[in-house]
């Protein structure tokens, strides 16, 4: 089975762990973006027809099974309550592994799960737009076409040809016309032959810059070793996620099912609304002023008392941990408890999740030392606004030129260590959120429909 378009013969979906069959919804079709779209017949288009067809057969399906009592049952009176009461099972986009699908709610059985939203990255609003390219960026994951694109051997001339779509082209663009305006300056200076050269010797500014470098690559590797601790701490978090949906799905008793993907799913909204609160500007017509709001999002998996809680929390991912535990208390003290490697897995789950949040908050809170930045600042800048006078005895007037092309190379690499500093600004956050709500979305759908192997 191919995602470009083609047949699913055998009914199955498609994901990277492998192949799952769906028996009552066989020749199902998939876009291009890898979207299950509905039954067609060999060599005819899907249209508009096939899919109202299609979204009936499913209702029908429904109904049947709800005359049988599958899909009748009672929800929890806190978790999900605000979702809608006539939540219906018929899907307009089924997914598996990440393929996007459209419903809020998924009816698995008797037990009605809350999902999340989607996240998308251009309509987010805590995505600093200023440090992420409008292209290829690190706030987005790579496919093997994208890796392809930046491993070209064009991106030598590509870069240099698109060099003012920069982020870091555009937000140092006016230190770099200053230094260069100023050596412009010095050159009119010292060029009329009435008034005496301003020069310097050039032995103390090259051991100057030889420290400054040394200054410039420590911070560098300071905010990069930030940059992949973050990386390093949403991976945990969401690896850990997924973990805890796992153990949910296989060992947790159906009726804890709501409040366990509610609280896990929470718990990621949290922590992404802790260290992305959002930013403020003077200027109300700003556009890089933010606010990442958790209460919609919350209300979507929790019910309004507890996402009003959650909101004035001093610590909500913590909340969350908390309501993950009592979960997990539960599933031990029920009569058929869960078996107790699960439980001592599961809890270490919940530890390391609350130990990501907490190693990702720290990194939000606490910079490099600012004396450290503020002092590779000014040093950098002193030896950019004397380095015409060094370079005017060896190259004359076109050490202009020369001037702004150091200046840009120089403030480049510091203005990189700013921007890679605070990581979670431009991790890729979105679509790892999303791969907390596939992942709930997935399991449900496999619950709803069990998977086959083959005879």
């Amino acid at each position: 089975m191919s995602l470009g378009g083609s047949r699913v013969d055998s009914g199955s979906f498609a994901s990277t762990s492998g192949t799952y069959a769906c028996p009552h919804r066989q020749g199902w079709s998939i876009s291009k973006g890898g979207r299950i779209c509905g039954r067609r017949s060999p060599g005819s288009r899907w249209g508009r027809d096939d899919r109202d067809a299609y979204r009936s057969r499913e209702k029908q399906h429904t109904r049947a099974r709800r005359k049988q009592g599958v899909l009748n049952g009672s929800r929890l009176s806190n978790i999900g309550a605000n979702s809608d009461s006539s939540a219906k099972a018929d899907l307009n986009s089924a997914s598996l592994a990440g393929v996007s699908v459209q419903e809020e709610h998924l009816n698995c059985g008797a037990q009605h799960i809350p999902l999340m939203d989607e996240e998308h990255l251009d309509t987010d609003p805590s995505t600093d737009k200023e440090l992420t390219s409008s292209s290829h960026s690190i706030s987005s994951f790579f496919t093997a076409t994208d890796w392809e694109y930046h491993q070209s051997a064009t991106r030598y001339f590509r870069n240099l040809l698109n060099i003012r779509e920069s982020t870091v082209y555009k937000r140092i663009l006016a230190p770099c016309l200053t230094v260069t305006a100023f050596s412009a300056l010095v050159a009119l200076y010292n060029s009329t032959h009435t008034l005496p050269m301003c020069t310097i010797a050039t032995t103390p500014h090259t051991l100057l810059g030889s420290a400054l470098s040394l200054l410039l690559v420590f911070r560098t590797n300071a905010s990069y070793a930030r940059l992949v601790e973050g990386r390093r701490m949403w991976g945990q978090l969401v690896r850990n996620a997924r973990e805890w949906i796992r153990l949910t799905a296989v060992y947790f008793p159906r009726e804890l099912h709501p409040e366990s993907l509610a609280y896990v799913q929470a718990f990621a909204i949290s922590t992404k609304g802790r260290v992305r609160p959002g930013r403020f500007r003077r200027d109300p017509n700003d556009v890089t002023a933010c606010r990442y709001d958790m209460r919609p999002k919350l209300l979507k998996v929790l019910g309004p008392e507890t996402t009003e809680y959650l909101v004035a929390a001093l610590n909500p991912p913590g909340v969350c941990a908390r309501g993950l535990s009592r979960v997990l208390l539960k599933a031990v003290q029920r009569p058929a408890p869960i078996p107790l490697f699960v439980a001592q897995r599961a809890e270490e789950v919940i530890k390391d999740m609350v130990h990501a949040a907490s190693a990702s908050h720290r990194l939000f809170e606490t910079p490099i030392p600012v004396s450290y930045t503020r002092h590779t600042s000014r040093s950098l800048m002193l030896w950019l606004l004397s380095l015409p006078f060094a370079l005017w005895t060896i190259m004359g007037t076109s050490m202009v030129p020369a001037c702004l092309v150091i200046s840009y190379v120089l403030i480049g690499i510091d203005e990189l260590g700013i921007q890679i500093e605070e990581p979670s600004s431009i991790l890729p956050l979105v679509p790892m959120m999303n791969k907390i709500r596939f992942e709930v979305q997935a399991v449900m759908r496999e619950m709803q429909h069990p998977l086959q192997y083959a005879t």
